[in-house]
Formats: C-alpha cells, sequence, structure tokens
C-alpha cells in the first residue's frame, strides 16, 4: 500500500495525551494513511503507550531515539521516511 498522507508524530513527555492523540489519527475515515512516531528519548511512559498502538495498526511505524534530538530533527527523521503523497 502506497499512503496518501504519511503522518508525523514526535513525541516527548506526552504520555498523558498521547493515546488520545493516536486514537485520534487511527480513526480518521481516510485508512490510505502512515503514522510515523519518533519517541524522542522521551524519559516518560511514551514508549509502552507507542508500543501498544504499533501491535494493533500495521501502519504505524516507530523511531525510538535514544538521545533526545529536539523537535525539528524528529521531524526531519520522520519525512525522510514518509511514503506518502502528502505529509503532515
Amino acid at each position: 500500500m502506497n499512503p496518501k498522507i504519511s503522518v508525523i508524530v514526535p513525541v516527548f513527555k506526552t504520555e498523558e495525551y498521547l493515546a488520545e492523540c493516536l486514537n485520534s489519527i487511527i480513526s480518521q475515515t481516510l485508512k490510505e494513511i502512515e503514522i510515523i512516531i519518533i519517541n524522542d528519548a522521551s524519559p516518560d511512559n511514551s514508549i509502552s503507550i507507542i508500543r501498544e498502538f504499533e501491535k494493533k495498526d500495521d501502519r504505524i511505524r516507530v523511531i525510538d531515539n535514544k538521545q533526545n534530538e529536539g523537535v525539528r530533527i524528529a521531524r526531519n527523521d520522520g519525512i525522510k521516511l514518509a511514503r506518502g503523497e502528502l505529509v503532515c
């Protein structure tokens, strides 16, 4: 499947809102999407939440940075992997 849209989600200290964010993305009516989640060495429980969603939805791709790079680099890393016609 070539996705129409690549959704890039940089993550750092967002465990409180992360499940709501990911549920919103995966429940969109457009199914031809890929979801690229970049865990930017978040010190909270974000990576566990991300891994649970990854198990449930094969459209999710995960980058798990071991060192915090900052949101700009996280987004750029996601853009490099994006296969969609559009990136958001």
